[in-house]
């Protein structure tokens, strides 16, 4: 790969990260906002979720598009629960 290849991967990056950050700090472009959604609801999705509202920024998770791991009974149900009480928005499924 020859330099100039390197800048314009360097300008996509900077402007991919850019509008990346300006969604995830609640400055969403139309629809698009801080909405997170996995395979794993119960662990990486309710972690990111939680640590989201932390941070400061308005989170919402869209339970028809999330799916729960669901290790032993009461995960997914107990992840909800952890999510709600965090502050973060659920939207319900179905």
């Amino acid at each position: 790969m020859d330099g100039h290849h390197i800048i314009v991967w360097l300008i996509i990056g900077l402007i991919a990260g850019s509008i990346a950050g300006r969604v995830v700090a609640g400055g969403g472009f139309g629809c698009l906002g801080d909405t997170i959604v996995g395979l794993a609801g119960d662990w990486c999705v309710k972690s990111t979720a939680i640590d989201g509202v932390r941070l400061g920024y308005r989170v919402t998770v869209p339970l028809a598009l999330t799916r729960f791991v669901g290790l032993n009974p009461g995960d997914a149900a107990a992840a909800v629960e952890q999510m709600a009480d965090a502050g973060v928005m659920l939207i319900a499924s179905g």
